[in-house]
């Protein structure tokens, strides 16, 4: 499907903070979009490095930068979604990439789903410079709500777009400030539908320090906000830190689980989608990381067994 309502203006919001080693080429894969009706709303959120002058570097007319003091990208984005005219607004993180049809892919994704008010795409890794493992995985209306049902994301945040009315509505709740996509996608999700895409449509950089213990448990402590504040939304009995680990074993059992999981996703859609040459270039650079732990030779045994068998040992440990 090819999406032809041109008139339809997409706001894309930045929040830059000293990614001036990435931004240029981040901003770029923005531009380049085939869909051109957009604005590029970027906050330099006190950076001290030469964010801000890259970006001014750049003469588009669609694009427009403001600056703060450093307070935070849910507060960042907050300021742009205030001042944004799209009908619908995108995330795109300073550092990350966007496939060149990316916009339109998105929009056709409203198309197709007319009670849609939140579309997620499928992702890529940026590792050492590169793009490597895909995990190509739709999920529709139905599953969507099930994850929101049990507090999670069905995709990963930078992938979003949504429809204005909504980010107007619910916005980024500032003291959440490493899982604030986590937040306001549940949160949207009790309003409005939520599909994710199959189309591998964007390139998430993966940084050393988002895989510290420090990450770690601040992801955790600000987990268990999201949760009861949805709990208490939805008048149900709040949690503590011992039940979100007894209910989060898999993804909290592990301080490095989040990438291996992702290796082993990979591996196994990749196969499923008859991509086995793929899978296989993803087990093997997963294998290179055996050092952190064996666990990583894991999405070797998805790469190399027939499909059914690892349906099976997927279904046995539950990944994905």
């Amino acid at each position: 499907m090819t999406h032809r309502k041109t008139s339809i203006k997409v706001s894309v919001l930045i929040s830059a903070y000293n990614a001036a080693e990435y931004i240029e080429e981040s901003l770029q894969s923005v531009l380049d979009q085939t869909y051109s009706n957009i604005e590029i709303l970027i906050m330099d959120d006190g950076s001290s490095d030469e964010t801000l002058y890259k970006v001014q570097q750049f003469s588009d007319s669609r694009i427009s930068c403001f600056t703060q003091e450093n307070a935070g990208k849910p507060s960042a984005i907050n300021y742009l979604i205030g001042v944004a005219q799209g009908e619908y607004l995108m995330i795109h993180d300073a550092d990350d990439v966007s496939k060149s049809n990316r916009v339109a892919c998105l929009l056709d994704g409203f198309d197709a789903n007319p009670t849609v008010g939140l579309i997620l795409s499928s992702y890529s890794l940026i590792l050492d410079g590169q793009e490597v493992a895909p995990k190509p995985r739709a999920k529709g209306i139905q599953e969507c709500c099930q994850d929101i049902a049990s507090y999670k994301m069905p995709g990963h945040d930078a992938t979003m777009i949504v429809q204005a009315e909504f980010a107007k509505k619910m916005m980024f709740a500032p003291e959440i400030i490493v899982s604030h996509g986590h937040d306001f996608i549940v949160k949207v999700g009790e309003l409005t539908d939520i599909v994710v895409l199959s189309d591998v449509l964007y390139e998430y950089r993966i940084h050393t320090d988002s895989l510290t213990s420090r990450r770690y448990q601040e992801k955790l402590n600000e987990l268990l906000i999201i949760v009861n504040s949805a709990k208490i939304r939805r008048s149900e009995r709040t949690i503590t830190v011992e039940e979100l680990l007894a209910a989060r074993t898999q993804e909290f059992g592990n301080k490095g689980y989040n990438l291996l999981g992702h290796f082993c996703e990979s591996a196994f859609l990749l196969v499923q989608q008859h991509r086995r040459l793929e899978a296989i270039k993803v087990a093997i650079l997963a294998a290179t990381r055996v050092r952190e732990t064996p666990l990583y030779l894991k999405p070797l045994a998805y790469a190399l067994l027939p499909k059914f068998v690892g349906r099976l040992g997927k279904n046995y440990f539950g990944e994905g």
